[in-house]
């Protein structure tokens, strides 16, 4: 988990670490691939970034829309899931099943989070970048993500204020916009 003061950088760090950003100076490594425009492509098929604000390109989208949109690319098509399967995995979220034919844009901010916490985690990466998932999800829906992210994420970084998530993590880092120190 990393926390700080608001607008100091580490929504900005997320997007590095997920390839969206450059780096200014010095590397970054996973999987002992270095980030870099060579590599990006094997790169994101280890990460995954869920961003706290989402964006929808079309405002015709559905739920199932928003949720395949990612598996359109070549990099995702041989893990796309079927509708069925989405279906289901709502219930991951504390969402039914009439959630998929509902356009994204009249969902309330904290049903849109959870939808994309579960976009990100339908993408199964080995990492997985999250900013600020509960921040517009009341206390009931809250531990319903925090549960989702614990028991479907592999290696897991927040950016987060919210003091419930520090039950959950192993390690809590403060960043100050320069470096990360462990609290």
């Amino acid at each position: 988990m990393i926390r700080g003061e608001s607008g100091i950088g580490k929504s900005s760090l997320l997007k590095v670490l997920a390839g969206i950003l450059r780096l200014k100076s010095g590397e970054i490594k996973f999987d002992d691939l270095v980030l870099n425009k060579k590599n990006i492509s094997q790169i994101r098929e280890l990460t995954c970034y869920v961003p706290q604000k989402i964006s929808v390109f079309d405002v015709e989208d559905t739920v199932e829309d928003f949720l395949m949109f990612p598996f359109s690319f070549k990099i995702n098509k041989k893990i796309k899931p079927t509708r069925d399967i989405l279906i289901e995995k709502l219930a991951l979220i504390g969402l039914d099943n009439t959630f998929i034919d509902k356009y994204f844009y009249q969902l309330s901010g904290g049903e849109q989070q959870r939808i994309s916490l579960l976009r990100g985690l339908l993408l199964k990466r080995k990492y997985s970048f999250f900013d600020e998932i509960t921040s517009a999800v009341d206390s009931i829906n809250k531990k319903i993500v925090i549960k989702s992210v614990i028991e479907n994420s592999k290696a897991t970084l927040i950016v987060s204020h919210d003091k419930e998530w520090e039950n959950f993590v192993d390690k809590i880092f403060i960043f100050d916009g320069e470096k990360l120190c462990i609290q």
